[in-house]
């Protein structure tokens, strides 16, 4: 059953206007910076075919980034079926014509036989995933306000699901034409983030919020 909505939250985002409630997480500035920042690093590398946000929640990034990258084809994935159906809306309401999907990170780009969909293709993906450790604090009012899955959903070290991404895009990445992973993270996992590009010989540029806190990092997995 889904969950009750709650109050809503009309947001703008990059431009794009959009409606939350306690079923997604509200949309932070902070956030704004990983849709920029990997925009403008794109520009010196091939236009990618498919985009896909991983953890959609509302949508902010996919919707953002799309009218920046208006020749790709647009995907957005998340497991929440609550959260999936308010960024339509949002989709909707901006008239942005993203293919949503409901999936566990990048399982729904592979068919039965683990072979990939997207074969073929240069693929940017943008993923803001749960990213808060349980005993990290967020503030009473974050945690109030935002729903559980989308803080707390990356494990005991709140870094799982990141490097579960990881190797599921090193997978797609062997189909693919290219690949470029742009990441949102907490503050202190950027070390993991290299460790674990590092291990899998991939190359890592990172980058700080507004606040000169690190925070995001773009992983490149070469061409094909």
């Amino acid at each position: 059953m889904p969950s009750h909505p709650g109050v809503s939250e009309r947001v703008v985002f990059l431009g794009v206007t959009l409606e939350c409630d306690r079923r997604v997480l509200t949309p932070r500035l902070e956030t704004e910076s990983l849709v920029l920042w990997t925009v403008q690093r794109s520009k010196g590398f091939p236009r990618p075919d498919a985009v896909i946000d991983v953890g959609t929640g509302s949508g902010a990034v996919i919707l953002s980034v799309a009218s920046r990258f208006p020749d790709s084809e647009w995907f957005a994935v998340d497991i929440s079926t609550d959260a999936l159906e308010v960024a339509r809306k949002n989709a909707e309401t901006n008239r942005i014509p993203v293919e949503f999907v409901q999936g566990d990170l990048l399982a729904p780009f592979f068919d039965a036989n683990g072979l990939a969909k997207i074969a073929g293709k240069y693929v940017l993906i943008l993923a803001n995933l749960p990213y808060v450790g349980p005993g990290e604090d967020v503030g009473e009012d974050v945690v109030a306000e935002d729903p559980a899955i989308a803080l707390y959903g990356g494990g005991e070290r709140g870094f799982d699901l990141i490097v579960r991404l990881l190797g599921e895009s090193l997978r797609l990445a062997e189909s693919c034409k290219g690949m470029r992973l742009a990441l949102e993270f907490w503050h202190t996992q950027l070390p993991l983030v290299k460790a674990w590009a590092e291990w899998y010989g991939l190359a890592v540029e990172s980058w700080s919020d507004t606040s000169g806190i690190p925070r995001f990092a773009m992983l490149d997995y070469g061409n094909r």
